[in-house]
Parts: C-alpha cells; sequence; structure tokens
C-alpha cells in the first residue's frame, strides 16, 4: 500500500539536508526575517523558564503563558478521575502483542500485504505527550486548556494514519459535513428565503472526542463502510478491528505530562484529541 504521508516526509527530509549542506559549503546565503534586536528580545522569552509559549486554541494567536498556571491547568484535567485513572504499569508491549497478532491474522486471509504489516507495527516507538491548547477565547487570564494527546510516531500512529486514509475521503458523504466557514455559508445561502418564524440554532458539543461512546462509534464506522464502500466482509472487518484498537487503546498508551512521569489512562477508554499531533512539546 501507498503511504503519501510518509513519503512526504522523507522528501522533507532529503530537502532539509540539501539546505543544510549547501550552507555548510558557503553556497546558500540565509536573509533573516528578524532585526537583531527582534533576535535578540526572542532569544531572551525563549530562555525564561518560567513561562511556556503555546499557540492558541483557536484564532491563530501566540500565548505566552506563566509556567506554574499552565502545569496548574495540566494537573487538575490529570485530577479529573472522571476522565482519567492513574495505572501502575505501561501498557505499550500489550499493545504491540495486539497490533502484531491483528496484522498476522488479516495478512494471512491475504487483506494485507507484508510492506502493510512491517508499516502497521512500529518498531521504535514513542510515548505520547500530554499537553494542552489555551482557550483564551474563554478566559485571558486564566485561559482553560484543550487537551491534546501528541501520538506521533507512538504505537498507534501506523494505524491511525491508515484509518485516516481509508475514512477521510468519506467523510464529505456525512450530512453534517462542513468543510469550514465559507462551506457553511454557502450552505445557509442555498437555503434561500426561510419561512416566516423560523429561527436558526447552533449548538456546541463539550469535549466532543471523549464524549463520543466508542461502541456506537464503531457501529456508525462500520455502517458508513458497508454503505458507501465495495469493501469485501473481511476488509470491512478489518477496518472495524483497525478502528476499534485504535480507540479502544489510544489512552491505554503512556502518557506524560509536562515534568512529572505520570502514567494515566482515559477512564472510557475513548479517543482524546488530536491522535496524530505533531506537537510533541508539553
Amino acid at each position: 500500500m501507498y503511504h503519501p504521508v510518509e513519503t512526504f516526509i522523507e522528501f522533507v527530509k532529503k530537502d532539509i539536508k540539501a539546505v543544510l549542506e549547501s550552507i555548510e559549503n558557503g553556497n546558500l546565503r540565509i536573509k533573516h526575517n528578524l532585526s537583531i534586536e527582534e533576535f535578540r528580545s526572542l532569544q531572551s522569552l525563549k530562555a525564561r523558564k518560567e513561562l511556556i509559549i503555546k499557540p492558541a486554541d483557536k484564532g491563530g494567536a501566540i500565548v505566552v503563558l506563566d509556567r506554574s498556571c499552565y502545569m496548574d491547568e495540566i494537573r487538575s484535567q490529570l485530577r479529573d478521575t472522571n476522565t482519567y485513572l492513574p495505572i501502575s504499569s505501561n501498557p505499550s508491549f500489550d499493545i504491540a502483542r495486539e497490533i502484531k497478532h491483528l496484522t498476522s491474522h488479516y495478512f494471512q486471509l491475504g487483506i494485507i500485504d507484508q510492506k502493510l504489516v512491517e508499516f502497521l507495527n512500529c518498531q521504535h516507538p514513542v510515548l505520547p505527550v500530554f499537553y494542552t491548547l489555551p482557550k483564551v477565547h474563554k478566559d485571558l487570564a486564566r485561559p482553560p486548556g484543550r487537551p491534546i494527546v501528541a501520538s506521533t510516531n507512538s504505537l498507534l500512529s501506523p494505524l491511525a494514519i491508515t484509518m485516516d486514509k481509508i475514512l477521510s475521503p468519506l467523510v464529505p458523504l456525512t450530512q453534517s459535513y462542513l468543510r469550514d466557514t465559507t462551506h457553511f455559508l454557502t450552505s445557509l445561502k442555498d437555503l434561500g428565503v426561510l419561512p416566516k418564524g423560523c429561527t436558526l440554532m447552533t449548538m456546541d458539543v463539550n469535549s466532543l472526542y471523549t464524549s463520543i461512546e466508542h461502541q456506537m462509534g464503531l457501529e456508525a464506522v462500520n455502517l458508513f463502510l458497508m454503505q458507501n464502500t465495495n469493501f469485501s466482509n473481511n476488509q470491512l472487518a478489518f477496518c472495524r478491528d483497525c478502528y476499534d484498537l485504535v480507540v479502544r487503546t489510544i489512552m491505554d498508551l503512556v502518557v506524560k505530562s509536562t515534568r512529572n512521569n505520570l502514567i494515566v489512562t482515559d477512564n472510557k477508554g475513548r479517543a482524546l484529541g488530536r491522535g496524530n499531533s505533531a506537537d510533541r512539546n508539553p
């Protein structure tokens, strides 16, 4: 199976290597986009360990936080025993064994090839990192944080990439699909003139990712695949098992909170945040 994400990463690595070699050989001059004063100020801010710099959850702003306030928010979320529970050991070995069993089973059935088997079994996984993005649109002084588990290159990352490749083309087929704000506004125009007395309403789901009940999510994915693909029963079973393994165990992986070797698990075995976030800085 062709994996565009991995191919893209390799191309970027080659380009970066070529640029660095050009700099070392004196064949490439870099023009900085900061003045000397701006660069020094940025380095000074970066060196202040009592501060932490994060992108805002919404709006694209950069937020400079007092580290103690940020850590208080992290601890406050992890102390919520309705969502998280401490565990006594690292479950990574059991998860790796389950992935190996799954891939071996579907390889023997001829559903996946050896290349995909090797891709799905991550040989040198890293530990996911728990961090939050400040919601400054809700509180500027002490913003609550959106929890993120950065799982890039973790045990479940290859499985998540594979499921994303399978499911992403189907997402626009759902009735509730909205690509972005422009798509939403266009959809409103398509409604035409609304009946007299009609009221437009919106709603927001609190903690959307962790509010998705696992079994219902699994059934919804299975139904949608059956309705919109020509997959065989074994192919459908492979998709179901991959989805089940990713969502059921995503929070059973070791999660390291900032500067604390705290091992936690989701209390209900549900997915949390962006499972493959590239940002691994706590």
